[in-house]
């Protein structure tokens, strides 16, 4: 577990992406001090080392992991394994001021939970137990190392108004770094015997032993999310996890963890353009829900209104979510193959209806894909992912939407059917086209099967290829409602009826792994 080449070992499934720039910044700043004492001169031990270098370094870390004993499961930020002492650090990105209110914290007079001071002393005593165990071992190798622990403002935030107890165990981020001085490390924690030596990589070899538990499960509002992804932006924007309560089992959640970090634009670097990228879902679901509530019902819609304050660079929206939605390639690959195609023509039909709903309203979705459609074991069509769609009331969300959308600026069929300047409402039935030829044909999305959905859609004699042709064409359907009524007019009456009976599909309903 322990690579003796490395300063800090990191885990980062069990960290935010500011602990570890955080970490990461630490690892450099120490860096040279590291280079002085470890790569200039040749000892047999640390203490050696000490006297010709008269460095305390190098330093062992370890960050983004979880501890457990017979009793609690901890997760730690950051240990520090130094010369004399093991350190737990707890990283807070908090801008702001910070109060004690009865033993939890407050920023900005909003209630943040348990004091962290107080979290990470509670952290220190299985710490504790862990080296005593090893103290016995080794008898008085390392009898005088001990255990201490550091609150790390790592954001803008003022601690004054703590009490002094607790202060003494606050460090903004700036002082921390000035601990790789040994004189400033001594100011810090000089009580403790100067002649207390040890190698810390041999300490932090000898404590990771025994394997570490795997980080506690994403938590969000009272949701525990899945361990794996249900869908990852293709530039890491953002990654969506199934959830359930912690209450309610069956009440599900979509977690959306944006990494605004990831987004190459500068307003995404503010809080006032992250919570314009936010709110503008929300503002569109909210249109939606005004100009016509059945259409609305077939939409992920946020269970909580963005708070400005709330969007950091990392920000977690949730969706409600029906125990029956399967996003679309996930459908495709557990269930389209036991239906017939009636009844995938039958989904395709109430697709293209949804779009044809969405369309009369104005609405252009604008990144219509495999992430953005879902469908129920009753057939049900549900839309996701507004975040770059067009509304008549504010328009777009701007330039940003091609970073934003996962199709970028193209449609699905672009690449084999390229068209010049469509609108927003063409790109969208486009991009339903081929998702429509998948569903009949039973087909996930991927590069290849879109590639083969090219070649036989040119020969294919089946009555609603001329339709998807022409939707493909130099000059297609205006919108959605033209595309479906001239779908709607194609049908084979005499061979196909497209009323919704859910009976039907009993025989399908089953459990369902999400993530395949």
């Amino acid at each position: 577990m322990i690579n003796s080449k490395k300063w800090i070992e990191i885990c980062s499934e069990g960290l935010t992406s500011h602990e570890v720039n955080a970490i990461t910044s630490i690892e450099q700043n120490f860096i040279d001090d590291e280079k002085k004492s470890s790569l200039t001169v040749k000892c047999k031990d640390f203490k050696t080392l000490y006297q010709q270098t008269n460095s305390i370094f190098p330093w062992k870390g370890y960050a983004g992991f979880r501890l457990a004993d017979h009793k609690n499961a901890y997760e730690f930020d950051l240990l520090i394994f130094t010369h004399c002492s093991i350190l737990v650090i707890e990283l807070k990105d908090w801008h702001g001021k910070i109060s004690n209110t009865n033993g939890r914290w407050c920023l900005n007079n909003r209630d943040m939970g348990k004091s962290p001071v107080t979290v990470t002393r509670n952290k220190t005593y299985l710490i504790r137990n862990k080296l005593q165990k090893i103290k016995e071992k080794f008898h008085n190798k390392y009898s005088n190392i001990y255990v201490d622990y550091l609150v790390v403002m790592t954001g803008k935030a003022t601690f004054t108004e703590l009490p002094e107890a607790e202060r003494n165990y606050v460090m903004q981020w700036e002082n921390f770094l000035k601990l790789k001085d040994e004189e400033e490390f001594r100011k810090k924690f000089g009580h403790k015997d100067k002649t207390s030596f040890i190698d810390p990589a041999d300490l932090a070899k000898e404590f990771f032993k025994e394997k570490t538990i795997p980080p506690k499960p994403y938590r969000k509002s009272g949701y525990i999310a899945e361990e794996d992804a249900l869908f990852v932006h293709p530039n890491h924007l953002y990654k969506e996890y199934l959830a359930h309560s912690e209450e309610i089992k069956t009440d599900l959640a979509l977690l959306r963890r944006w990494d605004f970090n990831q987004i190459n634009d500068n307003s995404a670097k503010t809080p006032d353009g992250r919570y314009r990228i936010v709110k503008h879902e929300y503002d569109v679901l909210e249109y939606i829900k005004i100009a016509n509530e059945d259409l609305f019902n077939s939409c992920l819609s946020h269970k909580l209104p963005p708070i400005k304050e709330d969007i950091t660079a990392q920000y977690t929206d949730i969706f409600s979510y029906s125990p029956s939605n399967r996003s679309f390639n996930i459908f495709i690959e557990q269930n389209a193959n036991k239906l017939n195609k009636e009844e995938r023509l039958q989904i395709v039909y109430l697709l293209l209806k949804k779009l044809s709903n969405l369309h009369k309203i104005e609405i252009a979705h604008r990144d219509i894909n495999y992430h953005s459609i879902w469908i129920t074991d009753a057939k049900k069509i549900t839309f996701s992912n507004f975040i770059s769609a067009y509304y008549p009331k504010k328009g777009t969300i701007g330039n940003i939407r091609d970073i934003l959308s996962v199709s970028g600026i193209k449609d699905l069929a672009f690449e084999y059917f390229p068209i010049t300047k469509p609108t927003s409402y063409v790109q969208d039935i486009r991009s339903a086209t081929v998702l429509a030829w998948h569903i009949i044909n039973a087909k996930s999305i991927s590069p290849n099967n879109i590639k083969i959905f090219a070649e036989e859609i040119k020969t294919s004699n089946d009555w609603y290829a001329d339709i998807f042709r022409e939707a493909l064409s130099e000059h297609p359907f205006a919108d959605g409602k033209a595309f479906f009524d001239a779908f709607e007019k194609k049908i084979p009456k005499q061979k196909y009826d497209f009323t919704f009976d859910e009976s039907k599909l009993d025989y399908y309903k089953h459990p369902y792994h999400h993530n395949l």
